[in-house]
């Protein structure tokens, strides 16, 4: 039986550690075949950001075109999308295909440069959100589109409610600290809210976020459902932080050998049934 195809329709990042770079090698892990849409080229590093390219809309599009014409994703995730222009025309190319995304709202590096224009967060709000399967800010994007503070688990609870009146179904909010040191993601599947829990790493790690999403996309590709396929990606996602890599003079590089090297951990889960 031949594979799936996942898709990723994001930025391409000079030093192979996130992006459409480190999402290929995601779906490689997920075991399912990996397409891409480039928006734009970054040259970046492990230090900073220097310079953004972004692509003409019209030849997004024509990159989505020639992926769905003859591959048929069986899932998609956007990522780095910079701009307003580039924003409507993915998002007015996936509805035409019928596809709803998992959203990964880029807007900042690990390093700390943005990567977004100042008129994305209004274009995501309009047009992509609510065709998403799902949306995976972190704590700092959720804030950015939702005016939230989030510093504990019941402000990611609002904020999530917030994102849901946009008009998606599904929210998973990132990397919210407790005072236990333990690192939690908040998922809300529509109904109910699910608390994904591991140690936290004290750890700067280039990359993480796209990872993350595209490792859901791979799961999901394969049939895996949502939680199950957030859960998995949770662990993997965490056992490649904890065995990073220095690779250049700044922050550390996700290490994408050691799933098959370690066991995965077991991720504490625990649902909200009281909403």
């Amino acid at each position: 039986m031949a594979k799936k195809v996942a898709l990723t329709v994001a930025g391409s990042d000079s030093s192979g550690g996130a992006g459409i770079q480190a999402d290929l090698k995601a779906f490689q892990l997920a075991g399912v075949e990996g397409a891409s849409v480039i928006t734009c080229c970054v040259a970046e590093n492990t230090q900073k950001v220097y310079e953004i390219a972004p692509l003409s809309p019209d030849f997004v599009a024509a990159q989505i075109r020639s992926v769905f014409e003859d591959l048929d994703p069986s899932s998609t995730k956007t990522g780095m999308l910079y701009s307003k222009e580039i924003v409507e025309v993915v998002s007015s190319s996936l509805k035409k295909y019928r596809v709803n995304p998992v959203v990964d709202p880029v807007l900042i590096a690990t390093v700390g440069d943005r990567l977004s224009k100042k008129n994305l967060v209004e274009a995501l709000t309009e047009h992509l959100i609510p065709l998403a399967r799902i949306i995976t800010p972190n704590t700092w994007e959720a804030r950015e589109l939702t005016n939230i503070e989030i510093k504990t688990l019941e402000d990611a609870r609002k904020a999530s409610e917030k994102l849901r009146d946009l008009g998606v179904k599904r929210v998973l909010i990132k990397g919210i600290r407790d005072p236990k040191g333990y690192a939690s993601d908040l998922l809300f599947d529509g109904d109910r809210f699910h608390t994904l829990s591991l140690p936290e790493l004290n750890l700067e790690v280039h990359g993480t976020g796209c990872a993350f999403s595209a490792l859901i996309v791979g799961n999901l590709a394969r049939g895996i459902e949502l939680i199950g396929a957030i859960t998995l990606a949770k662990g993997i996602v965490w056992l490649m932080m904890k065995h990073s890599r220095k690779l250049g003079k700044g922050v550390m590089m996700l290490n994408f050998d050691v799933p098959s090297a370690y066991p995965l951990p077991n991720v504490i889960k625990s649902v909200d049934e009281s909403r």
